[in-house]
């Protein structure tokens, strides 16, 4: 039976577009609603896409939003914002919904607080306090005015603007918390901390929005922007190929004629200008005017956009590589468009301006596009509606799938002090963050989502890797360590893990022609494909932190052994890694491929249960080694001086000592990393006993699992 989900967006059309293109993504999962709009038009528009809609009371969206333009914030009064408050209650009461979606509904957070119904918010990074760039107040307002003209200094204003911010969002809460006090739910700090919800999903990217000290109920889902079938081929039409062509879209309830009229001036008879809206003034015949305009069908014919800096404008234009130019109506605008002047992308402009001012900055960001058109087309690849869509499905879908720890089945997710998002080491993901926590109880580390790894194993970077001087070398000492277990030229090999083909080779070599490869596990659940023929020893390099019932995968490989035969399992030690340092051991957690990081309690109690007598236990990496420029350490050093992710480290491409001070260190972990090794890595050997019979093995297989054993245990 599907699950119900009701999206509660703000009363904008572009608002009900973007939640709309989301709901597509889980139609098949969930049962879906959408809060009704106050226009009768928006709501059929979502009865056309196949979705219900439910009445309930809406913020006046366009009051509203003209309120702000003005830093006008009694629409926040508790007069106004309770009765909403109490529509939602009945709402969430009547449907009864298993998860609803606040995108941007103000007091949505309280009232499903108050039914004690899930809740999960749509944010943005400026919306919030963990936002790594300093928000600039908008030009507009009082205070900065005022500064500017007195000649505060640069170091003041941004002193001030953080204070004047604080008051300001304590004092537009006042209204929000009479409510909660009023209804006896929990206290909220201030207006960012109740857009807030139990999980917020942020609608950017790290390269656009950064930010920091992310909570684990924060996860980043990529940019959700309206993309409409319609081709505007009447409007394409009409476009002069041999001119440039500008793109002026103001949103739904902003217009300004001021800005407009400049388009009339015969300066701009040498581009195409495409006005989108209902201008209050005559435009030349030369300029198409339409009501609305398909952005999507527009933006790859377009060479610069005029808007109002809000993200449904701002990200469709970086995803096309069209620069912009933004017209702000209020903060969150300024915001966005601040950092895209920071990376070159546009620029905020101020009214009034003369045509040829105007002008003047088309023609500089249009040349831009064409002088930087690499530039543009590499972070444009970065944003992608499919993208968001996927990772908003999984977010649904598997969030809190692994709140509690399967190995000792006392600590959980709301107990733990570790809770942190992780940026994926990975060069294809490295815009994608998982969350980890740390079980308080055994000290182990899960990841929280269940993802299908499937595509993440396409183009898998450790695939890639082919031989060279130093993997030769790291290769040669894992044999060295195999040798000292009583492997010889007869003994038969099994091997799974990274570099498996180029192992082969590297064995064989050194003598120990018999070597089969076993396929890494890629599925977390099983089940695993293992031969029927039994091996002397065999070789598992980081293969059990990528299952989620690591007993019955190893009691899986003791069915590969023949009796006596001993098994090496590398593995991540939980207990040494530091979640307060992500940068220096993200490569140890390395997600979202390792789904459980053991502590070297759990890891030794798993092994016994599976029926494995200890032979060796050490704290080491095959890599590490005393030859020059082969160990653990350098290839994490390497982070200083590349992107930081796995592709760039380890596969050993062209480094850039661009930051020089960073080469003495990388010489001298290179020369001496072997001997101050990293320790953060377990490699045990563990042997089969003889009275270990293959049929107990797979009776034990078919009826137990992981959490049950350990629980006995």
């Amino acid at each position: 039976m599907k699950r119900k989900l009701i999206f509660f967006p703000f009363d904008l059309f572009s608002h009900y577009l973007r939640c709309l293109q989301l709901a597509d993504a889980v139609k098949e999962d969930f049962n879906i609603l959408i809060a009704a709009s106050a226009d009768p038009k928006v709501n059929q528009t979502v009865r056309d896409r196949g979705f219900g809609v439910v009445e309930c009371k809406t913020i006046d969206a366009a009051r509203m939003s003209l309120m702000e333009s003005r830093l006008d914030h009694s629409w926040l009064r508790q007069e106004e914002l309770e009765p909403i408050f109490l529509d939602q209650v009945r709402v969430l009461r009547e449907q009864r919904p298993d998860l609803v979606i606040s995108d941007f509904s103000i007091t949505l957070g309280m009232a499903a607080e108050y039914a004690q119904t899930t809740c999960y918010s749509l944010t943005i990074a400026h919306l919030s306090h963990f936002s790594r760039l300093a928000r600039k107040a908008p030009e507009f307002h009082p205070g900065i005015k005022l500064a500017k003209k007195m000649h505060c200094p640069a170091w003041l204003l941004r002193l001030l603007t953080v204070a004047g911010e604080s008051l300001e969002f304590r004092m537009m809460h006042k209204g929000l918390m009479r409510i909660r006090k009023k209804y006896s739910l929990g206290p909220r700090k201030d207006y960012f901390d109740e857009l807030q919800a139990e999980q917020n999903l942020v609608t950017d990217i790290e390269d656009f929005s950064p930010m920091q000290a992310l909570p684990g109920n924060y996860a980043y889902v990529g940019p959700v922007y309206h993309q409409h079938p319609g081709a505007e081929e009447e409007l394409l039409s009409r476009l002069d190929p041999g001119k440039r062509t500008i793109f002026v879209s103001l949103g739904t309830f902003w217009s300004s004629d001021s800005l407009f009229a400049l388009f009339n001036d015969p300066l701009f008879r040498d581009y195409n200008v495409v006005i989108a809206g209902k201008p209050g003034i005559e435009l030349a015949p030369e300029i198409i005017n339409k009501a609305f305009v398909n952005l999507d069908a527009v933006l790859p014919h377009a060479d610069l956009l005029v808007c109002h800096g809000g993200d449904a404008t701002v990200y469709p234009s970086l995803a096309h590589g069209v620069p912009l130019l933004g017209l702000a109506f209020h903060g969150e605008q300024t915001w966005s468009l601040q950092r895209a002047a920071l990376l070159r992308f546009g620029e905020e402009i101020q009214l009034p301006m003369t045509a040829s001012q105007m002008h003047r900055k088309a023609h500089y960001w249009t040349e831009a596009r064409q002088r930087e058109k690499i530039r543009f087309q590499a972070f444009a690849e970065k944003i992608s509606l499919k993208s968001t869509q996927r990772r908003f499905r999984e977010t649904l879908l598997h969030l809190n799938q692994r709140t509690f720890c399967s190995f000792c089945r006392r600590g959980t997710l709301e107990s733990s002090n570790e809770i942190v998002n992780v940026p994926s080491d990975v060069q294809r993901y490295q815009n994608e963050y998982s969350t980890v926590w740390r079980c308080e109880a055994c000290r182990s580390i899960h990841s929280l989502r269940i993802l299908d790894l499937e595509k993440y194993y396409e183009d898998y970077p450790y695939d890639h890797i082919g031989n060279n001087h130093f993997v030769e070398h790291a290769l040669r000492n894992l044999v060295k360590i195999v040798k000292s277990y009583g492997v010889n030229a007869g003994s038969s090999i099994l091997f799974s893990g990274a570099l498996s083909s180029v192992a082969r080779e590297v064995f064989r070599r050194c003598g120990l022609t018999s070597f089969d490869i076993l396929p890494r596990p890629t599925a977390p659940e099983g089940p695993w494909s293992f031969p029927e023929k039994r091996y002397d020893f065999i070789v598992l390099i980081e293969c059990l932190d990528r299952v989620d019932d690591p007993f019955s995968y190893l009691r899986g490989v003791a069915k590969c052994l023949k009796s006596g035969g001993r098994v090496l399992i590398q593995s991540p030690d939980a207990s040494r890694v530091d979640l307060n340092r992500l940068s220096a051991f993200k490569h140890e957690l390395h997600q979202p491929y390792r789904l459980h990081l053991y502590s070297k309690t759990m890891f030794l109690r798993l092994a016994k249960l599976a029926g494995f007598e200890l032979v060796d236990y050490q704290c080491q990496h095959f890599w590490d080694t005393l030859y020059p420029f082969v160990n653990q350490r350098l290839i994490h050093s390497l982070d200083k001086v590349t992107d930081g992710s796995v592709d760039a480290t380890v596969s050993l491409p062209e480094l850039k000592f661009a930051r020089w001070w960073n080469l003495p260190v990388i010489l001298f972990v290179g020369l001496f990393g072997g001997i101050f090794r990293k320790k953060s890595t377990m490699l045990a050997v563990f042997e089969c006993p003889e009275n270990l019979s293959v049929a107990h093995i797979k009776a034990d297989t078919d009826q137990s699992s992981t959490e049950e054993l350990l629980v006995e245990a």
